[in-house]
Order: C-alpha cells, then sequence, then structure tokens
C-alpha cells in the first residue's frame, strides 16, 4: 500500500485551499515499507489524526512531544539506517515542511530544524512562536536502499513528487 494511496486522483486540501493534482501512481517504483502495525499511529494527538487525515496521510511514523526527551531517544532509535521523506507539522497552524533525509539522517534532520535551527527558517519561526510541544516529526515514506551518490537523485525526486502533490505553504 502506498501511502498516499487512498486519495483520490483530485483532492481539495482544505489546509491551504489549493487544489492538488494527484499523479496516478506517484511512482512505478513502490519505495515504501510501512509496517503493518505501528502503535505511534494509534497513540497520536486528535489534532494531528485530524490533520492526517485531512491530507490523506498514512505515515510510516509519528512523533509527537518533540520537547521530551524520550521522544528524541524514540526518534533516534526508531529511524537508525534509515532513509525517506519526512514532514514537520505545526499542529497550531497546520503549516508543514517537508524534506529528505538520506540513510541514517532522519535524527539529524530532526535536530537541524526543531533543536539546533540549522535549517529552514520558516521553522525556526514558527518554532520560536508556537513552542516545540506543538509540532509533530512525521516519517511519510520510507526509501529501500542506502543513498549513495549515485542513487541520491532518486530520493530528491520523491521529495519533489511530496512537495508538488501536498504543496506545503
Amino acid at each position: 500500500i502506498h501511502p498516499i494511496g487512498n486519495i483520490k486522483n483530485i483532492k481539495y486540501n482544505k489546509l491551504n485551499n489549493k487544489s492538488i493534482y494527484l499523479l496516478n501512481n506517484l511512482s512505478k517504483n513502490r519505495y515504501s515499507t510501512i509496517p503493518s502495525f505501528n502503535k505511534s499511529i494509534e497513540t497520536c494527538s486528535e489534532r494531528l489524526n485530524t490533520i492526517i487525515e485531512e491530507l490523506g496521510l498514512n505515515p510510516v511514523y509519528i512523533f509527537e512531544k518533540l520537547d521530551t526527551e524520550d521522544s528524541r531517544k524514540k526518534i533516534l532509535n526508531d529511524t537508525k539506517g534509515l532513509s525517506g521523506i519526512y514532514m514537520i507539522v505545526n499542529k497550531v497552524t497546520k503549516d508543514y515542511y517537508i524534506g529528505s533525509a538520506a540513510t541514517n539522517r532522519f535524527y539529524a534532520r530532526f535536530s537541524n530544524h526543531l533543536i539546533y535551527f540549522r535549517g529552514s527558517k520558516i521553522v525556526k519561526a514558527a518554532v520560536k512562536k508556537y513552542g516545540l510541544e506543538n509540532f509533530a516529526f512525521l516519517i511519510l515514506e520510507l526509501y529501500p536502499n542506502i543513498v549513495t551518490k549515485e542513487n541520491n537523485k532518486e530520493l530528491l525526486d520523491l521529495e519533489d513528487r511530496y512537495l508538488k502533490l501536498l504543496l506545503p505553504n
């Protein structure tokens, strides 16, 4: 099952009043390695669950309470050795940022954006305004291979598909 496979060909995005024109089969290659049972999805907040449903997402991992040491350790441990597409969600405004992480870099991307503010200036300003506790870090899709110089373009193309599909503000 593809993480965005349950969306119809055209969906109105209530979050930013844009029409999203979906690609029929995002890719002929199926990158996703969605686990059949993901406890973090089951226990996410009602607010985040609403945002996920409105966007038609089926994330592989969901991390909330980003201001706690336990959540940070969980991100570090659960994403070791993985690569793919992530989303940072502001649960107050419903704005989101989409990025890609090479192999074993999810935690670095998380911490650079949300802890050390070495990523997007927009994410930095939002975290300072709304507080880290009002954000979630989602893994939308896993890339099944170790990212190398030779295949990095595939990961970037996958990120580009999500950007075109979800049209973040």
